[in-house]
């Protein structure tokens, strides 16, 4: 009773004064500059740049395959088509590390060219583990799908993970604060806590 009693008293002078609005405080949980329409911007940058990236050194590969003098004793047509077939899938597989990264860069990330290219060994890597489950036969055809699949998906991946690492670390502030609050208006007083968790 006593300390209600002296906490109101430098209120009472007050009293005719609108008390100020309370802005609500920054959530701790939340990195900061890091918005949902950011990252979905910036991951549509990614992919588009990307596909950019992989059509163009694709379709070297594909000029480069083709350019390749055909064996006599393979058979022309088939062996031909699968030249430039292979030329164009490890094209785009190479080609589309180095558009994710310049499409992150262009969307102001903060990934790291180290994360796109070992998200892109890891995706290769992985294909080719996949392409091994499959027949013997069927190996090989399975691999030069499979690799520019999944690197483009690791390069992605790796870009995302290295740009989160580099964002600025969650608040570790865990003080607990709790101070007494009088509020006094012309409809009489209140006396509460106010904290800050």
């Amino acid at each position: 009773m006593a300390l209600g009693c002296v906490l109101m008293l430098p209120g009472v002078g007050l009293a005719v004064e609108a008390p100020p609005p309370l802005e609500p405080l920054p959530r701790l949980d939340a990195p900061r500059g890091e918005s949902g329409g950011r990252k979905v911007g910036r991951v549509a940058a990614e992919a588009g740049m990307m596909w950019a990236a992989a059509m163009g050194t694709g379709f070297a590969g594909l000029l480069i395959g083709a350019s390749q003098p055909d064996d006599d004793d393979s058979p022309s047509s088939t062996q031909k088509y699968a030249d430039w077939e292979r030329g164009f899938l490890l094209g785009a597989a190479v080609g589309a590390p180095f558009g994710v990264m310049l499409g992150g860069k262009m969307a102001k990330g903060k990934g790291a060219p180290e994360g796109v290219l070992l998200g892109a060994l890891a995706g290769g890597g992985m294909a080719v583990l996949t392409a091994h489950l499959r027949p013997q036969e069927k190996v090989e055809d399975t691999m030069f799908l499979l690799v520019p699949a999944f690197s483009m998906l690791g390069s992605l991946i790796g870009y995302e993970l290295s740009h989160a690492s580099n964002l600025p670390s969650r608040s570790t502030d865990t003080t607990v604060s709790i101070l007494p609050a009088v509020s006094v208006d012309t409809k009489g007083s209140a006396l509460g806590l106010t904290g800050q968790f």
